[in-house]
């Protein structure tokens, strides 16, 4: 892997500052007059989506500062665990103009992978250079040698062999001197493309997912075909040979959908060799793309505002990706290729191919694409592409892989998170059955409504659902099932005001009467059997009349819960609040057995 001290060597040029403009930390700027004119545009970009981007780097550098950036997020991380919420997202958006990205739904490594042992009819185990195709169970893959192909679901996967646990046995064998490799399905990367992307610009508006930034850097040609049908910008994307400096795109030479980026932490660029890099920017009046991860300990917020502020003492001007592109007449407002209607892939198939997948560790060979939203230009442009590397050590694994976000899907979590946002996709993941305990109820009671949902969709689904009342939330529940499961779970709310409201979760409604609880009509008097107890006479009448009363403690079906009917020993009937008979009984009982130690002659002298 390459190191911070050959950064400048692998890019050709000296890592110094010699001449150059000079910005210290603490913000003194020296060798560029004020006014100077923009040389280049540079970019800011985070990926995951984790809630430190807003602590950290939006309240800690980029307010402070002024100055834009994006955030890539993970769509079926919004609102759960330690990642951005709606609200902070759309803070970001309208108060620091941040762009929002897509990092893909499920955060999925998007490469094809070797397989390291032969493959036979009836094995459900393939051996790979890589588990990361096995972390989410139900995900379709396809197993190819370039002459046979067959789409298989996976059930698991072994990081140390590594391997990948497969839910059906495959129906051809599979050799490694073949070129024998396997991948996502095709039409299941070009669902979840869409996914990733409807949902972002549902919540957050036309202007979110607009641009894609590849998880762990990684994608393969047929990924790479599918990319511009659903994005403008790709960033990690850009060859080499294109670009000779890693995240310097020259204006004049911008193949969409391909951008290259730069990560600049810490322990990736020294102080110097990000000075010089800058320098390149400026000289080159290019679009520069810099990345890193929120939670990355060697980015500090220190970092960030000093990189600010040494971008704009060369006169680089600091911009989202989209006005970047615009800037350019690369992208015009909000367009953005149109996004095609979420396909679902086969679960069990064998099928011929002659389209022959590069596999990981060989280079990539040219192909040509069409983006839709290339501007200025009729014919279709040419993608250059990059030697891609090993499975198991990409180029930037090490900054997109944080110990607990190895591809977790948020089972489990409630939704919440600081006030998220369900952007969940239902996909098939609907309601069979609601039943509701009772729909006529008194003001304090709990309505229960008890939800069976099922997931009719060949691959794992989640969504939020809610309980309402009148229009009013009560309580919600983030269900996650996988392919053809069934998920039964209750969901609850007190009641507090009397009324007729509709009961909702999803689209299926009821009808509910809540009574008040000093209504009449909602008292049911029951005929009760007394139950006589003596106790000796007290000076107080009233308080010898209720502890000589009878008293029926079992509720008789249809009488209200907090009430007692007594009969008096006089044969009065009375009905009272539980809670004030209980204080008059026990006040009662007191009398009686003070009295009862003193004989009844009245307080003592």
């Amino acid at each position: 892997m390459t190191g911070p001290r050959d950064w400048a060597t692998r890019w050709g040029f000296v890592a110094g500052l010699a001449g150059a403009a000079v910005v210290g930390k603490g913000g003194a700027a020296h060798g560029l007059p004020e006014d100077a004119d923009s040389n280049g545009m540079l970019v800011f970009t985070y990926d995951d989506g984790h809630d430190d981007d807003y602590t950290k780097l939006y309240q800690g550098a980029h307010r402070p500062e002024g100055a834009p950036a994006c955030t890539a997020v993970v769509t079926n991380r919004i609102g759960i665990d330690d990642f951005l919420s709606g609200e902070q997202l759309r803070e970001m958006q309208d108060e620091g103009g941040w762009g929002v990205l897509s990092h893909t739904h499920r955060h999925r490594w998007l490469a094809p992978v070797d397989l390291t042992r032969d493959a036979r009819a009836g094995d459900t185990r393939l051996y790979t250079e890589t588990w990361q195709h096995g972390k989410l169970s139900g995900d379709p893959i396809e197993v190819t040698d370039g002459a046979r192909s067959e789409v298989v679901r996976v059930a698991g996967a072994d990081r140390d062999v590594p391997f990948v646990e497969l839910r059906e046995p495959l129906q051809n064998d599979y050799r490694v001197a073949d070129g024998a490799y396997e991948r996502y399905d095709p039409s299941f990367v070009d669902a979840t493309f869409a996914e990733s992307r409807q949902t972002l610009r549902r919540a957050f508006g036309p202007g979110a997912g607009n641009h894609l930034v590849l998880p762990y850097s990684q994608y393969g040609p047929s990924t790479r075909g599918l990319v511009g049908e659903h994005f403008v910008g790709v960033t990690d994307a850009g060859s080499h040979a294109a670009y000779d400096v890693k995240g310097l795109n020259p204006v004049d030479r911008i193949e969409l959908p391909n951008l290259s980026r730069e990560y600049f932490s810490e322990r990736r660029m020294t102080d110097a060799q990000l000075g010089a890099w800058l320098d390149e920017l400026a000289a080159r009046d290019a679009l520069g793309i810099l990345g890193s991860h929120s939670w990355d300990e060697t980015l500090p917020v220190e970092r960030v505002r000093w990189t600010i502020r040494q971008a704009r003492a060369r006169g680089i001007d600091i911009v989202t990706l989209s006005e970047a592109l615009s800037r350019l007449g690369l992208m015009t407002g909000e367009s953005a290729p149109s996004t095609t209607e979420t396909k679902t892939p086969e679960t069990t198939t064998t099928r011929t191919t002659g389209t022959t997948e590069t596999t990981t560790g060989t280079p990539e060979t040219t192909e040509t694409t069409t983006p839709e939203t290339t501007a200025g230009s009729s014919s279709p442009a040419t993608v250059t592409s990059e030697p891609t590397t090993s499975p198991e050590t990409p180029a930037s694994e090490e900054e997109d892989t944080k110990p607990d976000d190895d591809g977790s899907d948020g089972r489990g979590a409630s939704g919440g998170g600081g006030g998220g946002v369900d952007v969940s996709q239902e996909g098939g993941l609907g309601i069979r059955n609601v039943d509701v305990a009772n729909t006529t109820l008194l003001v304090g009671d709990e309505v229960l409504v008890t939800v069976t949902v099922s997931n009719t969709d060949v691959i794992p689904r989640s969504r939020t659902f809610e309980l309402t009342l009148g229009g009013t939330a009560l309580d919600a529940e983030r269900v996650f099932a996988d392919s053809g499961e069934e998920r039964t779970f209750e969901l609850a709310g007190r009641v507090t005001s009397p009324g007729e409201y509709e009961l909702a979760v999803g689209a299926q409604t009821t009808t509910v009467l809540v009574e008040g609880r000093d209504d009449p009509t909602s008292q049911v008097t029951t005929e009760l059997t007394p139950t006589p107890t003596t106790v000796r006479p007290s000076p107080s009448a009233t308080t010898e009349r209720v502890a000589e009363a009878g008293l029926q403690d079992a509720t008789e079906p249809g009488t209200a819960s907090d009430e007692r009917s007594i009969t008096t020993r006089d044969g009065d009937a009375l009905s009272l609040p539980l809670e004030i008979l209980a204080v008059v009984v026990g006040l009662g009982s007191a009398a009686a057995y003070l009295f009862s130690r003193r004989g009844g002659d009245g307080p003592e002298e």
